[in-house]
């Protein structure tokens, strides 16, 4: 059988690499869109204990990994244009695609009695823009006395004020998110620029988009990087660059290929696949 295998190839030399060219080229372009994965995936297999408890506990009070948080620390935030600004930049938030509600210390709300209808309404401490420094200063006494918000929202102490994005869950499981995040920085850093202020981020939504984007770049570093090592490791035991060329011509065709399969299959990139590439390339040389 092998050897009649043998016989076929050699035989028809010029049509089998036709084909391989032609469905390389297939792969190759496949590969390039094969997708990375913004999902992290569970630890612990759904029939675990502590599983069943954080899936019974998500059903009824919700998760809260669609929830991008921006802060800043600033002592002299009560001021009548820091302010203002803030309670713009939160509204201008709000209007981008993708966001479904914005808390910050300029909208929040206040739980009142209704003694007639026998329920709680919610209020918001201010719905416009304050004009003077002294309606600013009521506003703030009426914020710091609400204490549920202190340590939450606000923390009088330090001059730390939160800012809570809720993000649509559709967005978060696509590549949109990478710029839903982006549009939102944007926005912030002109904050920052005009009052000279620091900001910092965090929340799920940002820190998988950070370990995406660098999940991303250091595969292609690990790719190039086993590439030109086994070339330098092939040259000096065989100093010959044809033992180098044609085994570097099939560890690429090769990475296409399982790349290009991963696309077709709908098999995402992550942080345990994205070692298969640089690993292939050792192993196939």
């Amino acid at each position: 059988m092998w050897v009649y295998i043998v016989r076929h190839i050699l035989r028809n030399r010029l049509g089998n690499l036709i084909g391989i060219g032609v469905l390389t080229v297939f792969m190759a372009y496949m590969a390039t869109r094969v997708q990375l994965s913004y999902e992290s995936g569970s630890l612990l297999p759904a029939s675990d204990t502590a599983s069943k408890i954080y899936s019974e506990f998500s059903k009824r009070f919700g998760k809260e990994d669609g929830v991008f948080f921006i802060a800043i620390e600033d002592k002299d935030f009560f001021s009548l244009e820091k302010f203002n600004d803030w309670f713009d930049l939160s509204n201008e938030i709000r209007k981008v695609n993708g966001v479904q509600e914005v808390i910050s210390i300029t909208k929040i709300y206040n739980l009142e009695k209704d003694d007639s209808l026998k329920k709680f309404n919610f209020k918001p401490i201010t719905d416009h823009k304050p004009s003077t420094q002294q309606e600013l200063d009521s506003i703030k006494q009426a914020i710091y006395s609400l204490k549920f918000y202190d340590g939450l929202i606000f923390n009088k102490e330090s001059g730390v004020h939160l800012m809570a994005i809720t993000l649509e869950e559709a967005k978060l499981k696509t590549k949109d998110r990478v710029v839903l995040i982006s549009q939102i920085k944007d926005l912030t850093e002109v904050y920052s620029k005009k009052h000279n202020i620091s900001i910092h981020y965090s929340g799920l939504p940002y820190l998988r988009v950070i370990i995406a984007k660098k999940l991303e770049k250091e595969l292609l570093l690990f790719v190039g990087l086993a590439m030109l090592i086994t070339a330098f490791i092939l040259l000096i035991l065989f100093r010959s660059f044809k033992a180098v060329v044609f085994p570097m011509i099939i560890v690429m065709i090769c990475v296409s290929w399982v790349l290009g399969s991963m696309a077709l299959m709908g098999y995402k990139i992550t942080m345990l696949t994205s070692l298969i590439p640089p690993l292939l390339i050792v192993i196939v040389v």
